[in-house]
């Protein structure tokens, strides 16, 4: 529960041994160098990586997306999957050697690339020449047949079968005959003298004619028949290139890893050019975790006696990356405060606080054994099932995790899938918690249900929190007085207004004096001492303002009503599917009860986790890190760590 203490590193270095101690720090996996960016330009020296890069970046799509086509045509070519490789360090390190290994594949590609390209041209052409000569199939005679003579005319075309009798009932000076026709379209032939040509014609065109100048010793099946043994030559050819393509894909995972090692080779070229230099040494400039600074310099010495390093702790007022060190446990709700914003450097680590009220506010809205032990089953499955540190691997922990609380509220609650278990097995006569709907306890008079006070209680503990890490982070900047005032202050009044409403609810005698003069006390101080920076009139508006946040305080309170409103929807949720499928359990409608009882809580248990996780996030970001959060961090990114399609297994 700890953010680490960082330190700037300047490291001064031969330039002929650059390249070693450079690979020395990717190793430690413990530095992030600091880039000059207003010295990177567009003339990095790249060493021919960034052509390599793309190079190696069009074939990788090419194959994904080609496998996948025809895995699709295939159903025995297994489709490639997005995946990220686990590699060692030496494994990465040593990749650019696959180059010579792949070189085939990757020529193999482009030259698939570019015949599939030219026989889908060539392809679509045969298909375009193809529908010409389509309508003209049923035509018995050789285009040739129909050629113009020296005193006659001859007009071969295509229109309507409408159209083509009308033309036919016209008493024109021609002979003219139906050669075939279909639905839409009727060939038509006219012969007529020379000298009627032009009155022939006008007519023709008048009912939209359609002469064609198709022409050779030929019949159109006949062209057609041709034009599609072209076309089953270029398939076959297609089909080769499927084939070259579906033996490339064992080459797959390794063209990913050296795809990223050109990355990792693009990335240095960038840092390397914005060191500053001499004619024979660089200079690093680095931010190192402090208590890794023993470790790099270390692994410099060890790779050259002629290098100076220089490590600075860096104060928490000023700028570094945040590397959070918490405990597997812990980490994984990291996820959630980054995706809100990472802490700033400096700040007090609220991830294990965070999480205990996250997944006791999941497991409270979840309240069902069944649906907890499917979000334990399924969020481990599904965390193993990546095997490695990611956002989704981290929200599958969390959802597990938040599983043993829904758990544990099922018990309280005895639903099981929305059925009351444990007193069906004669363990409890009674659940634990009170009824959600009837059970209510007298405030002032107005009667309010029980566990929507619970909520709203866990609100008010939630927020206490929040100004007591507030107080904590004032006293670590040595604001003592700041923490007092403005943290711990405004929490003892948030604890004296649940004193008063546990007494004024008939839970307790005695503790309403008690608990007025505990918030009368602490919102006097609060506001007494809310102007002390301020001045002159400011002293006193300040302290208006600081009891006029009251209202804050009680919007932020209710809030967490969403808390009782989500449990309440999905219990009803589930015992109405329940219900109306046990029943059902007989003879052949025990089929309909069983699937009413599948898409039933399936349904409840997908849109209660979405919920759940929407609203709980909510009620952290909002309510609870409102009052004491100091975000927009920049996360710790150690050189050569950021990849896309490895990660380093061998690494922690």
């Amino acid at each position: 529960m700890a953010i680490a203490k960082m330190s700037r590193m300047k490291l001064v270095g031969l330039k002929s041994e650059q390249e070693k101690i450079l690979s020395a720090l990717h190793k430690t996996c413990a530095i992030q160098i600091i880039s000059n960016e207003s010295d990177i330009t567009s003339q990095v020296e790249t060493n021919g990586f960034a052509e390599k890069f793309d190079k190696l970046s069009f074939a990788c799509d090419f194959l994904f997306s080609n496998v996948n086509r025809i895995s699709k045509e295939n159903k025995d070519v297994a489709p490639l999957k997005e995946e990220v490789y686990g590699v060692t360090y030496d494994q990465f390190v040593n990749a650019l050697s696959l180059e010579t290994t792949l070189e085939p594949t990757i020529k193999t590609v482009y030259e698939v690339y570019e015949s599939i390209n030219d026989l889908k041209v060539e392809r679509a052409k045969l298909e375009s020449e193809k529908s010409v000569y389509k309508p003209f199939i049923g035509l018995k005679q050789k285009f040739s047949a129909f050629l113009d003579t020296a005193k006659t005319r001859v007009f071969l075309g295509t229109l309507k079968p409408s159209s083509a009798n009308a033309f036919l009932e016209l008493d024109l000076p021609c002979k003219a005959y139906i050669e075939c026709e279909d639905a839409q379209n009727a060939v038509l032939s006219v012969v007529c003298l020379q000298k009627d040509e032009n009155l022939i014609l006008q007519n023709l065109t008048a009912v939209g004619f359609s002469r064609t100048n198709l022409s050779g010793d030929f019949t159109a099946q006949e062209k057609v028949d041709e034009i599609d043994r072209q076309i089953k030559i270029i398939d076959k050819k297609l089909l080769q290139c499927d084939q070259k393509i579906s033996e490339a894909r064992k080459d797959f995972k390794d063209m990913k890893i050296l795809l990223d090692r050109y990355r990792f080779e693009l990335e240095l070229s960038r840092d390397k050019h914005g060191f500053e230099k001499t004619d024979s040494t660089f200079i690093l400039d680095a931010y190192v975790p402090t208590e890794a600074t023993d470790r790099v310099e270390e692994a410099v010495k060890g790779v050259s006696d002629m290098v100076f390093t220089q490590f600075t702790e860096i104060p928490k007022d000023e700028f570094a990356p945040t590397l959070m060190k918490n405990k597997k446990l812990t980490k994984q709700f990291e996820f959630v405060t980054n995706l809100y914003s990472p802490p700033k450097y400096g700040t007090i680590d609220q991830n294990f606080v965070m999480m205990i009220f996250f997944s006791i506010f999941m497991g409270f809205i979840m309240a069902d054994i069944g649906y907890g032990l499917v979000m334990i089953v399924g969020g481990i499955l599904m965390a193993k099932k990546i095997g490695r540190d990611t956002g989704v691997a981290r929200l599958s922990n969390i959802i597990a995790f938040g599983g043993v609380f829904t758990v544990l509220f099922g018990v309280l609650f005895d639903s099981f899938f929305g059925y009351g278990l444990l007193r069906g097995l004669g363990v409890l006569d009674s659940p634990i918690m009170p009824d959600a709907i009837n059970h209510k306890l007298n405030v002032a008079g107005i009667s309010v249900p029980t566990l929507l006070l619970l909520s709203l209680g866990m609100g008010v503990v939630q927020i206490m929190a929040s100004l007591l890490l507030k107080a904590a982070q004032s006293f670590k900047d040595g604001h003592i007085l700041d923490g007092i005032f403005d943290g711990v202050s405004w929490a003892v009044f948030l604890g004296g207004l649940i004193l008063l409403v546990v007494d004024m609810a008939g839970l307790t005698t005695g503790l309403t004096m008690p608990a007025v003069i505990i918030i009368a006390v602490s919102v006097l101080v609060g506001a007494l001492t809310a102007g002390r920076h301020a001045k002159g009139f400011g002293k006193v508006t300040k302290s208006f303002s600081a009891v006029y946040g009251l209202i804050n305080y009680m919007s932020d309170i209710l809030s967490y009503a969403r808390l009782y409103g989500l449990m309440l929807s999905g219990a009803q949720i589930a015992g109405i599917v329940t219900n109306m499928a046990l029943p059902m359990m007989h003879g052949a409608m025990s089929i309909v009860a069983v699937l009413i009882l599948i898409v039933g809580h399936v349904f409840n248990l997908v849109m209660g986790l979405l919920g759940a996780y929407i609203h709980d996030s909510r009620l952290q970001y909002i309510e609870f890190y409102g009052r004491f959060y100091e975000g927009e961090g920049e996360l710790f990114c150690p050189f050569g760590t950021k990849f896309e399609n490895v990660y380093f297994a061998d690494k922690n």
